[in-house]
């Protein structure tokens, strides 16, 4: 009995003092909260949470109100990666996880060409910084692709992708909260939100990766039921919501056309009874007057022909420059000499001041700044891509329905990134700049290692 009062005895003191803490702490309630959580979940998850966190550090702490910390946070998020890595494989090199020769020779050809247009720029510190930056860029996605084992790493990885489209999500409401929801017009033209994001085209970019990856979780045995089936279904809209707001063309074009790829793949009569209902429901839409104003105004057909005068830029510096390029990252600054005199009006506008000038197609970009070695390196890159989609497409049938639906994820998110580099340059190859490329790398990297496993014969982790 006395052992008992000693107990109650003690459990109250605890209370007690628990409680002293909690109002003590109040203001910084929301701290104390955060920490336990993350304290709860590093103890439950470990290197898997970690990941997810650094993944998380890279795609969201972005924007105005994170420029003074995102340095920070980059070398914090570098140091970790470099610590679990070690912690893994320690320094021993023959232990480390060998990527595909196909792979190392396209790194070498474009580091190479990055080299020689550096060499011939007339800022040659400008060129041996993009040169590190997308080495320290691709030792990131290195160091995560050693992490994949098997298929839960690959879901990890996919997960955080969906954690950063919610957060995303959160912020463009809260955008579009703080607004008013004035958002209708905009000086005659619908309003674009992109959170934490300086540019809604970045926002269109993330969910050019994830709405596949979301799509082909529906062929899933595990989300058949109808309660997960429900789950995707209300996630999607969110991504779909997002990417209205974000009214980002490129992006709503890739992704149709990544959706159009899988369903086809993995369900064709599926495929034709959603094509041909969408179709019939379009059709009978567009003949709605203040339908056909709204699709419009959402499409801004009225500057479709704005993007010819960035397109033709990029062209004159190409012809002025065929050989070597301008140098990395030195577009921006042979714009405005190249650029035609009708562009001058959108800028004095500052309808167009949204980070820095280019000319609105990779293709144009990358051979302006690098010439000749350029325009083939974005063309190898993407030959070597949908080699090694189609490979590993025909390899992961017969191992796993489940693999084989994620080879067929990321070979469709390659199609709408493809897609999409037509009109924007961001996406893969923009010198490294982590939050803007690394959703697709952590694509591309869930491929290689599908790849790089059955390849040599193994399924081990996949099966």
């Amino acid at each position: 009995m006395e052992s008992g009062f000693l107990n109650n005895r003690t459990a109250l003191l605890s209370a007690l003092a628990l409680v002293s803490f909690i109002v003590l702490i109040l203001p910084y309630s929301w701290i104390a909260v955060a920490a336990l959580i993350l304290v709860f979940l590093l103890y439950r998850y470990k290197r898997y949470f970690i990941l997810i966190s650094i993944i998380l550090a890279y795609l969201v702490v972005t924007g105005d109100e994170a420029e003074k910390i995102r340095s920070v946070i980059n070398i914090i998020a570098l140091g970790a990666l470099i610590v679990l890595f070690l912690q893994n494989y320690g320094f021993i090199t023959k232990d480390y996880p060998k990527v595909p020769a196909e792979i190392i020779r396209f790194l070498a050809f474009l580091f190479f060409t990055l080299f020689i247009s550096s060499v011939f720029s007339i800022d040659n510190l400008s060129g041996a910084v993009s040169i590190l930056r997308m080495a320290v860029f691709f030792g990131i996605c290195y160091i995560f692709y050693s992490f994949i084992e098997n298929k839960k790493t690959i879901y990890i990885y996919i997960a955080a992708l969906f954690i950063s489209v919610a957060v995303l999500g959160g912020s463009i409401l809260v955008s579009l909260a703080g607004s008013g929801f004035s958002f209708l017009m905009l000086q005659g033209n619908l309003a674009r939100f992109a959170g934490f994001y300086e540019n809604p085209n970045y926002a269109g970019l993330l969910l050019v990766v994830s709405v596949p990856f979301l799509i082909s979780l529906f062929f899933f045995d595990s989300f058949k039921p109808f309660k997960m089936k429900a789950l995707l279904i209300i996630f999607l809209l969110i991504n779909l919501i997002i990417l209205l707001l974000a009214d980002s063309r490129a992006s709503m074009l890739s992704i149709t056309l990544s959706g159009i790829f899988i369903i086809f793949t993995l369900n064709r009569p599926l495929f034709f009874k959603i094509f041909f209902s969408a179709l019939a429901v379009f059709l009978i839409l567009l003949f709605i007057p203040p339908v056909q104003d709204f699709i419009s105004l959402f499409l801004r057909l009225n500057r479709i022909s704005n993007r010819d005068y960035f397109w033709s830029t990029g062209i004159d510096i190409i012809k002025a420059y065929p050989i070597f390029g301008v140098g990395p990252d030195m577009f921006q600054k042979y714009f405005f000499t190249y650029m035609p005199s009708a562009v001058t009006r959108y800028y004095s506008s500052g309808a167009w001041i949204v980070g820095k000038p280019h000319p609105h197609n990779f293709f144009i970009f990358f051979t302006a700044e690098n010439g000749i070695l350029g325009f083939i390196s974005a063309v190898y890159f993407w030959i070597l891509f949908f080699y090694l989609a189609v490979r590993t497409l025909k390899l992961s049938r017969p191992v796993s329905k489940n693999v084989f639906i994620i080879s067929v994820a990321v070979t469709s998110i390659g199609i709408g990134v493809l897609i999409r580099s037509f009109f924007e340059i961001t996406g893969y190859l923009t010198y490294g700049f982590i939050t803007r490329d690394l959703p697709f790398w952590l694509a591309y990297i869930i491929l290689i290692f599908i790849y790089s496993r059955l390849s040599t014969g193994s399924t081990k982790g996949l099966a």
